[in-house]
């Protein structure tokens, strides 16, 4: 449930001592989790970064049934044997860094990822949110509706156009701009498209990310 993760970040704020108002950022799908959070408690929301989120065009997913979710659980419960278990650490920082090329360069940027990649935790958590996928895209459109975020509050939405020069947008630009419009109904948006930058934008482009970030909160 989406819900559940936006209050998972939540509460880590609440360990920290960190009351609020701060500033939401999410990359990826932490992009949905961080609009979630931001809409269920707007009085916490100071500002809201959005880094190439990963939003389907509208709320028209189809929620997760209980026969997928029984097929999810049953999944996860087979990759917790010991066969499984051990065939992962050998194989899946490779399956993973294959999967999502620009997985490699994030590992060798953040040391210790890789072993983190072994970790049977880490399948389980890829395939649960593959799994909730639709069904937390679902529910952030009706928290769209139902939730707005607080008036005019500052919003960056940065959509990655990829690592090759382009002259034109891509499609996931011009989907995750298109976003940008129907976040902008209630909250007041700036967009940003970062030319030679692949998904992981915080990498590619740390440093005009941060020049982003603290313009934005300045505002």
């Amino acid at each position: 449930m989406l819900e559940d993760d936006a209050a998972h970040l939540l509460n880590a704020l609440d360990a920290l001592g960190v009351p609020g108002p701060v500033t939401f950022v999410g990359h990826s799908f932490g992009a949905v989790v961080a609009e979630a959070a931001a809409r269920m408690t707007p009085e916490r929301a100071a500002a809201l970064v959005l880094l190439d989120g990963s939003l389907a065009e509208d709320g028209s997913a189809e929620p997760e049934t209980p026969r997928s979710g029984r097929r999810a659980r049953l999944l996860v419960a087979a990759l917790r044997s010991r066969p499984a278990v051990a065939a992962w650490r050998v194989c899946g920082p490779t399956i993973l860094t294959l999967t999502v090329p620009a997985r490699r360069s994030l590992a060798r940027s953040v040391p210790g990822l890789r072993d983190e990649m072994a970790s049977i935790s880490v399948l389980e958590t890829c395939l649960h949110e593959l799994s909730a996928y639709s069904s937390c895209v679902r529910q952030l459109h009706a928290l769209r509706t139902t939730s707005p975020l607080t008036p005019q509050l500052p919003t960056l939405v940065v959509a990655a156009n990829g690592r090759l020069q382009r002259r034109t947008p891509t499609r996931w630009v011009r989907a995750v701009l298109r976003q940008a419009r129907e976040i902008a109904a209630d909250a007041d948006v700036r967009k940003a498209v970062l030319e030679r930058s692949g998904h992981f934008v915080m990498l590619d482009r740390p440093q005009r990310m941060a020049d982003l970030i603290l313009t934005l909160g300045s505002r």
